[in-house]
């Protein structure tokens, strides 16, 4: 017979998982993150994404190494401070480049400003080949070391383009003269107009 006293242990119960709270310095790495990249797309100012990007980084890291913390914030923020870096040299890169370029771009105008088509230029033809001869002088203290162009239109009586004349120079010294003789693509013929169109020079 069983014993009537006898009760039934109960059963063992498991042992709680061990909760996750909130961590604070994920967050703190996701906020920067999230500023780290919309600064990183404005020229100039973006280079200052470097800095909150390391910040978001080192903060992401931290956060993922703390026990007993969510973790979700912490890998947001790494990898914004990541991408935010990125995205800054990327930018820093391509605004070096646009300045580097408005750079030569003004340099190469001021070149072409100081050249001027000297007055008593003409036009020469010899057995059906048309030149346009004349001097161009630079007026200013800056050489042209690569090259200059100059180039005339060819118009018919209605002053419609038929032609172009053009000639080329390697280098024109600071203060010099330049002797061209432009050759042109159809002949200049008594009913044709030549009008000067533009000088460059770099």
């Amino acid at each position: 017979m069983s014993d009537p006293t006898f009760v039934q242990p109960p059963a063992p119960q498991p042992a709680p998982a061990p909760s996750t709270t909130g961590n604070g310095v994920g967050v703190a790495a996701l906020v920067v993150g999230i500023v780290a990249v919309l600064v990183s797309f404005i020229p100039i100012v973006g280079a200052f994404a470097f800095f909150l990007g390391g910040v978001a980084v080192i903060l992401g890291i931290v956060g993922l190494l703390m026990k007993g913390r969510s973790r979700g914030t912490s890998i947001a923020g790494l990898i914004l401070g990541v991408v935010s870096i990125i995205i800054a040299i990327v930018m820093t890169v391509v605004t070096a480049a646009v300045i580097g370029a408005a750079g030569q771009a003004a340099k190469d105008l001021d070149k072409s400003s100081m050249l001027k088509l000297d007055d008593g230029w003409k036009v020469e033809s010899e057995s059906g080949i048309s030149t346009v001869v004349g001097t161009v002088s630079n007026t200013s203290d800056k050489a042209v070391t690569a090259i200059a162009t100059i180039s005339f239109d060819v118009l018919d009586s209605s002053s419609a383009n038929i032609g172009t004349c053009i000639d080329t120079a390697s280098t024109i010294d600071a203060g010099g003269k330049w002797k061209f003789k432009a050759m042109c693509t159809v002949e200049v013929t008594n009913d044709a107009t030549v009008r000067f169109k533009d000088i460059t020079g770099f």
